[in-house]
């Protein structure tokens, strides 16, 4: 919000440099690892002549490190049926969470778990799943309120959340 109006602050260029790399190595026929990374070795604006200048800021929720680690199992356990579980860890370092670069987070890992049951044909599941299974919080992005000066306002990320589903396909 710009005084009582809410503005989109735009620059004209930027520049982003970084890696990216995703994996999927199948350790046994019913075991799969997931490990996937990206680097942000630069992410900024260029030169802006915008009301709010960004020129040379850096991103905001752009970490200069994200990653993610998973172990799937799908193993057979009869004839018809198998099971299946999944155990994720999700890391993003820390990061702006304004476009003004005067707020951060600091870096955060959250973890994820399923289990489940399901027919081989894949005509059926049952899964129960849990996410952010630590139950972390921290603000995932700041803003202001309209006409209120430099107050800092917040929106917090999802609480521990689970639950079961029931899948059938036809």
């Amino acid at each position: 919000f710009l005084g009582t109006q809410f503005t989109i602050v735009n620059a004209p260029e930027a520049t982003v440099y970084g890696l990216e790399m995703e994996n999927s190595l199948r350790l046994t026929d019913a075991l799969t690892l997931g490990v996937d990374a990206t680097w942000l070795a630069q992410a900024e604006f260029g030169e802006s002549a915008s009301i709010l200048n960004l020129s040379g800021r850096d991103f905001a929720l752009a970490p200069e490190l994200a990653a993610n680690v998973s172990l799937n199992l799908d193993q057979p356990v009869s004839g018809n049926l198998a099971l299946t579980s999944r155990l994720a860890a999700t890391h993003t370092g820390e990061q702006y969470t304004t476009t003004s670069n005067d707020l951060m987070r600091d870096a955060q890992t959250e973890l994820n778990f399923s289990l489940g049951l399901k027919a081989q044909d894949n005509s059926w599941s049952v899964t129960a799943w849990c996410l952010n299974c630590s139950d972390r919080r921290y603000v995932t992005q700041h803003f202001n309120s309209p006409l209120q000066g430099a107050d800092a306002n917040g929106y917090v990320s999802a609480p521990l959340t689970y639950g079961v589903t029931l899948g059938v396909s036809f």
